[in-house]
């Protein structure tokens, strides 16, 4: 078996997110790489955890970030 590494590379849509009190900010990136890339969000320097305000999603390659009714 030939297991060959490929450089991992991350395209973050947008960097910051604007929204209004209330509404969802939602943050999208793309990963790729073998091995694949691990991601963790951080806010200010610290980890962003999953509760009830705060949802994480992966879809394929895509992973995401939604922050429902900022405060």
């Amino acid at each position: 078996m030939i297991v060959s590494a490929e450089k991992p590379t991350v395209a973050v849509r947008r960097s910051q997110v604007l929204v209004g009190e209330g509404e969802t900010a939602e943050l999208v990136c793309q990963v790729d790489g073998i091995p694949h890339p691990r991601i963790s969000w951080h806010r200010d320097g610290v980890l962003v955890g999953v509760c009830l305000s705060v949802c994480l999603s992966c879809l394929l390659l895509t992973l995401g970030l939604s922050i429902i009714h900022v405060s």
